[in-house]
Formats: C-alpha cells, sequence, structure tokens
C-alpha cells in the first residue's frame, strides 16, 4: 500500500479508532488496523488521511499558541475552541505543510520518543474526533 487513493480507503476503519483520543490516536489507529504496514506507510497514511479530514471539514487544529486553555495561572482564556480567532486560519496545505516539517524524521516507531514528543508538541485538533489534541500544554482544560 503506497498509493494516497489506497490510504483515503482506511479512513473508515481508522476514524472510530481514534475518537475521544489524542490525534496520535490516529496514528495508533493505523497502525493498529493495518500492521503490515512499514513506519514509512504508517506516516504517509496519517497526513493523507489527516489532509482528507480537513478537506471534508470534519477537523479544524487551533491556532498555534492560542489562549484557549484554562490552568491556574490563567482562569480566563482569552478564546474558547469554538471562536474564529482560536482556530488555524491556514490552509490546508500550509497545515500539512507545517506538520510535516515537523516530523521527526529520527522516529522509527509509533513508541519512539521523538514521535511521542512530536505529538505533544503540536496544535491542537479538533471537530467530529471530538476534541481530539495533538498537544499537551500546561493547562488543565480547554474553555
Amino acid at each position: 500500500m503506497s498509493d494516497a487513493g489506497e490510504f483515503l480507503e482506511l479512513i473508515d476503519n481508522v476514524v472510530p479508532g481514534a475518537e475521544f483520543g489524542w490525534i496520535n490516536a490516529l496514528f495508533n489507529s493505523i497502525v493498529d488496523a493495518y500492521p503490515g504496514l512499514n513506519f514509512n506507510q504508517q506516516r504517509r497514511a496519517f497526513f493523507v488521511i489527516l489532509k482528507r479530514l480537513l478537506e471534508d471539514g470534519r477537523i479544524k487544529f487551533l491556532a498555534p499558541g492560542a489562549d484557549v486553555y484554562i490552568n491556574p495561572e490563567n482562569r480566563t482564556p482569552r478564546w474558547s475552541v469554538n471562536d474564529a480567532e482560536a482556530q488555524w486560519d491556514a490552509s490546508i496545505e500550509e497545515i500539512i505543510e507545517y506538520l510535516e516539517e515537523k516530523w521527526p524524521r529520527e522516529a522509527t516507531d509509533k513508541d519512539d520518543l521523538a514521535l511521542v514528543t512530536y505529538f505533544l508538541k503540536s496544535p491542537v485538533l479538533f471537530g467530529e474526533m471530538k476534541m481530539v489534541h495533538i498537544g499537551v500544554h500546561s493547562g488543565l482544560g480547554c474553555s
């Protein structure tokens, strides 16, 4: 499996497994549903599926650094996740390019520390996948 079209056929099998989880759950769902894919194919499938979910309007990203987190130092964030100002106003191509550029080239499998760190530091994703986080922030929650 290497063609983008083949990876798009995976959407119905991997998205349900990622609901209510962090965005790495989407990646892990690909790994779990299709154990025969090598790591490079898993990575490619992840970005193909992510792009399609963006194109279909099923998911959105919060802008990097958007002030939406409630925490002890910030009891009243500037925005909620539903505010347009908090959402990443970039083209799908720019978002995917950004995420691909940040992908750790040294990662070799889903449990690689570099990949775990990548998911923790990436922008937050939300939408049909029920406020799926890509990143951990110091906050205790989102407004």
